[in-house]
């Protein structure tokens, strides 16, 4: 080091080469120890050698240096490798060095060590010609002014320019420079912040070097800053950022993590991570999954709502993934209905799952519902699940009373005697129809641990509600806070949007393009059409629907019973064969109430003798000819709408009662007659006339219709559709409620040439009769059908195989290369197809994990045509076309029609397309009662006018499926205007329905987004790397990416509330995270996002501009608070008025299924009695008897009790009114 030191610079530079070669690894330099008390051997040795091992030496005491040629006396000898003599020297020496040099004993590799010696140098004499400043005189500048300095230090002669380090607000003029001081200017922009100035970049002529004063110098501000005074805190936080002490993006990261710990508590998988590479799983499916096991961990249960075509059951399998790596090898169970098992095995086995009860089981849903199902014999078996899958949950359990939520109360009683902890995963798009009750029957089952409430610091009573029913479900539903609380931290529920802001980048679902499919019918149709939805609603008595009814009230013109009436008209929409079949069920069934009533005496017993063969009494099997409507012949067996809330089940006493108080009121009512014989007989004339005039007007409807019961137009229409899709080689997929329509569009289109030619398939529910009118005769049609021209390889000529073989199956024709069915001997039809076969067919990309289970191009069919049952969970996204042959009134039902194919594509998509089969006409008469039906569901908002009026906070409608989801309040609405635009543009870019209400019902909820529950895996990460005892400033400044869709404030807000003599109120102070571009929608998540994505500040930031977003952050904020204020002044009557209606909705439908009244009540005076309940439904007393007999002991009363309490209770709270 002293040698290095004492070299000239230029000497120092050819040492540097030497340096420079060794760093390079080219030269290398090592030391022979010597023998003690031995001197240093002077001689010098170089051998060179070339690439063909030609060699030259030199030795002697000659070091080439300029001292050993200028004044020294030296000596070289040189040997060359062409003399003999010479080379013989060489190879020796070689040999020496070589052993020399290898030897570990002998030598010291110095190369490194003379490399750090030669850098350390280096950098000294660097250092020793660096610029350095030690003080700035004077110390403070202040803004908006130019202050002469002077600068001293050492080596500052050779400054160019001198540079406040990231600050632009700063600039530095030299006048004159020394070597130890230099004279100039300091300029400060007028919009400066306060603040110190202590790293300085300086220019020379031989480089730029960071330099700091030993005192910083800082710059004063005379800025004015309001004091805020609406927002506590406010004013200190801007001026801690003006004065630079803010911290930077990951401060306020790690703050936002602190807020929600237990959102840090995800499982890192790699298994998943290596998914989510491979294209297996998506991001939101990856994050949901981690959300769902720790939301199972905390509580034993969570549910995925995810809007429909989300993923769900992939989901569920990577929970199930998760949960086995934590657990060992855990046992899954999963619980789906029969006709998703193959759906189930092949999304498990896309995340490696066996299938064969290898690494989880399957079973079958429906043998839950059936009576004397031993489900929990074959459940239990080998001591049961550890993590059970239940699918489709609100299907059942949703209802207290209903056969399979009483199989899972049975389950958590077991586990409960066993000290059994198990883990439920619950999926479902629909967990709640319209009431609070709802949530609390998916939730009871399966909490097994309440105290998940006490770790996230709910009131203890929330878990003793799940304890004790009795009293659980009122306390939970009437409180809207710890409800939507409770719905927030166990339910997952996400949509298309939410995915779309958190991850804009990925582009995973297509834009839907609605057209609608304009048909136009013949002048007859549409006066029949016109007639079916005028008159079936007001001028039809149906004498066959509860005839009791003419001898209890009035016989006035009436429509029919609600389910009846939409049932027909719903028919009458979806095909001409599917109403013709109904126009004739109702005609057989009033010719035979007719035919009955001709066969008996026009007076009370004959009128009794009638009604006791009406209603089957002295019959042990019910005529099912009697029924009103079949409905097994026409709905789709596996999609029934779920009526599971209004009908409850029934035990068989129950059951027994109603027909005891049925035969109670025959009696009752034609003994009365008996005094009374003439009117008697005008109920007899009545009920004949009614027929007559009934059978009259659907003979008329028929006759109008019969041209259109030949060419059903708008069949013709669809399949003229279906065939321009195929032929510009689509797949498409058509939809109807009925599976009767669907086997005559099947029949009909299979006879198309280029439709057959492309291949058509059919999927319903089970084997249907289908009644061909030009044989007259009835077939039977199997489930699942195919049909495809072939080129027969034979003399036979190119066709389709033919209908009416074995029963009508129509048979698939192709050369199979993978099983389809049984091959009939002597034909050429494939028998036996299994709906996930029809699938393969249609949908290969979606259905098929191993390619090589994929048909051949040849064996594919194009179109598609089923029932509901494709609604739900089929993946069949290889088709890109819809065809809605019928609109289900229910706007879920289409979402999950549409669900089918708006998925996740192995291709790009830019659009899919929906197409809407109706006549105008029949469109906006489907507008018009949709919207009838949204008054009726909004109840007390539809104003006298008949307008509903506009609900701008739902926070204030509590207790309500509107205040809570704002489904049917929002939805219907929206499904009524689309369908209105639809008929104007005939094209057009259509939403989701559902996701539309998902996004109004966050914002006032704030359920768990995808933005949050996205980074809780990266922000565990950070927390881990910051340590839990980082002090973080939760003051943080970042850059401004300058994207349009990014917040640039986002604030944390702690709101306090107090009473009227200024008391705090700790139960309701909350913090609230808020931005200037969403507001309080996804506000945490937001807050998370953008925080991951903003850089940290590298620059002082104008103070104008500071102020200037600050101002305008604070008038926002005191808006907010001015809002709050406002719906604290809001009378808060309207969560009771809610539940009070929900409560009269309940006690009417108990009532209208009633048969008779307590003798001296009719139905007019019950009818009166709610009324008056109804318009009094603000005063406690009436919510206390509305409580009673719903949910009280009144409601445990046989119905002419609790007929009886009603009107007492009722007549009492009129007197008080009047009182």
């Amino acid at each position: 080091q002293e040698f290095l030191v004492g070299l000239e610079d230029s000497s120092f530079s050819s040492t540097e080469i030497l340096a420079e070669l060794v760093r390079l690894g080219t030269l290398k330099i090592k030391l022979v120890k010597m023998e003690e008390r031995r001197a240093i051997y002077h001689k010098k040795t170089g051998i060179l050698s070339d690439r063909l091992d030609n060699h030259i030496l030199h030795e002697g005491s000659d070091n080439f240096t300029r001292a050993a040629h200028s004044r020294n006396a030296e000596s070289v000898t040189f040997l060359y490798y062409s003399d003999p003599i010479d080379l013989d020297a060489i190879k020796e020496s070689i040999i020496e060095f070589d052993e020399e040099w290898q030897d570990k004993e002998l030598t010291f590799d110095l190369s490194q060590e003379f490399l750090a010696q030669i850098i350390a140098e280096r950098d000294r004499r660097i250092q020793l010609k660096q610029p350095v400043i030690e003080s700035i005189t004077p110390d403070e500048f202040p803004n908006g002014e130019t202050t002469q300095v002077e600068i001293t230090g050492s080596n500052l002669d050779q400054v160019e320019t001198i540079e406040v380090v990231d600050d632009e607000l700063v600039k530095v003029t030299i006048d004159s420079r020394e070597p130890e001081r230099i004279i100039g200017q300091v300029e400060v922009a007028p919009d400066h912040p306060s603040t110190s100035l202590k790293n300085f970049q300086v220019k020379t002529t031989t480089g730029t070097y960071d330099v700091s004063p030993e005192k910083p110098v800082s710059v004063s501000s005379d800025l004015f800053i309001p004091d805020f005074p609406e927002i506590e805190g406010f004013k200190q936080a801007v001026e801690l950022i003006l004065a630079g002490k803010h911290g930077q993006p990951q401060d306020f990261l790690y703050w936002l993590a602190m807020e929600r710990p237990h959102l840090l508590r995800v499982q890192q998988s790699d298994t998943l991570d290596e998914f989510v590479y491979q294209g297996i799983l998506f991001e939101h499916q990856k994050s949901g999954a981690q959300h769902c096991l720790r939301v199972m961990q905390d509580f034993g249960v969570a549910v995925c709502a995810d809007a429909v075509g989300l993923g769900k059951t992939r989901l569920a399998a990577a929970v199930a993934k998760l949960y086995r790596h934590e657990k060992g090898q855990a046992k899954v169970a999963i619980v789906a209905a029969k006709k998703l098992h193959d759906n189930w095995e092949r999304e498990m086995s896309e995340l490696g799952f066996r299938g064969n009860h290898l690494d989880y089981e399957l079973y079958n849903k429906n043998l839950m519902s059936l009576k004397g199902n031993r489900f929990l014999d074959d459940f239990n078996r080998y001591g049961g699940a550890d993590l059970i899958v239940i699918d489709e949950a609100h299907e059942g359990i949703r209802n207290y009373r209903n056969r399979i939520h009483q199989i899972c109360l049975q389950i958590q009683q077991s586990d409960l005697d066993s000290e059994r902890e198990r883990h439920f995963l619950l999926l479902t798009a629909t967990p709640w129809n319209n009431r609070r009750e709802d949530i609390y029957n998916i939730l009871s089952p399966f909490l097994s641990r309440p105290e998940g409430f006490k770790d996230l610091d709910f009131p203890p009573e929330v878990a003793l509600w799940f304890e004790r029913r009795d009293a659980g479900v009122e306390n939970f539903t009437d409180n809207t806070n710890l409800f939507r609380r409770t719905y927030r931290e166990l339910f997952l529920q996400r949509t298309r949007q939410m995915l779309r802001e958190a991850t804009p980048d990925l582009n995973l679902y297509a834009k839907r393009v609605a057209q609608w499919l304009p048909v136009v019918f013949e002048t007859n149709t549409e006066q029949a059409l016109d007639q079916i939805f005028t008159q079936f609603e007001t001028n039809l008595y149906i004498p066959s629907a509860d005839p009791i009814r003419y001898l209890k009230g009035s016989t006035e013109q009436r429509s029919l019973l609600a389910n009846q009436r939409r049932f027909f008209l719903q028919r009458a929409e979806s095909s001409m064969y599917a109403l013709g079949r109904t126009i004739k069920n109702f005609s057989d069934r009033i010719a035979l109430v007719k035919d009955r009533l001709e066969k008996v005496t026009p007076d009370a017993d004959g009128l009794k003798e009638f009604l006791l063969l009406h209603y089957e009494f002295g019959s042990k099997k019910k005529d099912k000819s009697l029924d009103v409507l079949d409905l097994s012949d026409d709905w789709d067996e596996d999609y029934l709408e779920d009526e599971e809330d209004e009908d409850e089940e029934e035990t068989n006493e129950k059951k027994e009662e109603k027909r005891q108080q049925l035969r109670k009121s025959i009696d009752l009512a034609t003994d009365a007659l008996r005094d009374n014989p003439i009117r008697a007989k005008e109920i007899y004339y009545q009920i004949i006339s009614d027929c007559d005039s009934d059978l009259a007007q659907l003979k008329q409807i028929q006759k109008l219709l019969v041209d259109e019961f030949v060419k059903d137009h708008k069949r013709e229409q669809v399949t003229q559709k279906v065939r321009e899709i195929v032929s510009q080689g689509h797949k498409v997929l058509l939809i109807s409620t009925f599976s009767d329509t669907v086997i005559d569009y099947y029949r009909y289109m299979a006879k198309d040439h280029a439709i057959a030619s492309s291949g058509i398939g059919m999927a319903i529910g089970s084997r249907k009769l289908y009644y061909r009118s030009d044989l007259d005769q009835v077939v039977t049609v199997s489930p699942n059908n195919a049909v495809k021209l072939a080129h027969s390889r034979s003399s036979r000529t190119e066709g389709l195989a033919p209908f009416g073989v074995l029963k009508d199956v129509v048979p698939l024709w192709y050369t199979a290369t993978h099983n389809a069915g049984s091959l009939v001997k002597g034909t050429n039809q494939q028998l036996g197809l299994k709906r996930q076969q029809i699938f393969r067919l249609f949908a290969p990309a979606a259905t098929c994990r191993n390619p090589a289970e994929r048909p051949q191009p040849e064996e594919e069919i194009s179109v598609l045509i089923g029932s509901e049952t494709l609604s739900v969970g089929q993946n069949l996204q290889d088709a890109d076309y819809l065809i809605n042959i019928d609109l289900p009134w229910n706007p879920m039902i289409l979402e999950q029609r549409i669900g089918r194919i708006d998925r996740p594509k192995q291709r790009r998509v830019e659009n899919i397309y929906i197409y809407y089969a109706n006549s105008e006409s029949q469109l906006l008469r489907q507008a018009s009662r949709l919207s009838n039906l949204n008054k009726k569901l909004v109840g007390d908002l539809v104003e006298e006018s008949g307008a509903i009026r506009n609900i701008e906070r739902i926070d204030t409608l509590g207790a309500s499926i509107y205040g809570d989801t704002l489904f049917d309040d929002e939805i219907l609405p929206g499904y009524i205007d689309f369908i209105h635009s639809l008929t104007k543009a005939r094209s057009l870019e259509q939403g989701s329905l559902q996701e539309d209400t998902y996004q109004k019902q966050e914002t006032n909820r704030d359920l768990y987004t995808q933005n949050e529950i996205l980074h809780s895996e990266e922000l565990r990460k950070l927390i881990e790397e910051l340590g839990f005892d980082y002090q973080a400033n939760p003051i943080a400044v970042g850059h401004c990416t300058d994207q349009f869709d990014e917040p640039t404030c986002l604030v944390a807000l702690t709101l306090e509330y107090f009473g009227p003599n200024g008391e705090p109120i700790p139960e309701q102070k909350q913090t609230i995270y808020w931005n200037d571009l969403t507001q309080e929608n996804d506000g945490y998540g937001m807050a998370v996002s953008s925080a991951f994505k903003t850089p940290a500040v590298g620059k002082v930031v104008s103070a104008k501009n500071i102020l200037t977003i600050t101002y305008s952050l604070y008038e926002q904020l005191v808006k907010l608070k001015q809002q709050r204020y406002s719906e604290l002044e809001q009378p808060e009557t309207l969560e009771n008025i809610n539940l009070t209606s929900e409560r009269i909705s309940k006690i009417q439908k108990r009532i209208m299924a009633m048969d008779s009244f307590p003798s001296g009540i009719n139905r007019k005076t019950v009818k009166d009695t709610l009324k008056k309940l109804n318009s009094g439904k603000e005063q406690k007393k009436v919510q206390k008897l509305l409580r009673d007999c719903t949910d009280g002991d009144k409601s445990q009363l046989n119905d002419d009790e609790f007929i009886k309490q009603l009107a007492v209770g009722a007549t009492i709270v009129a007197r008080k009114q009047i009182e």
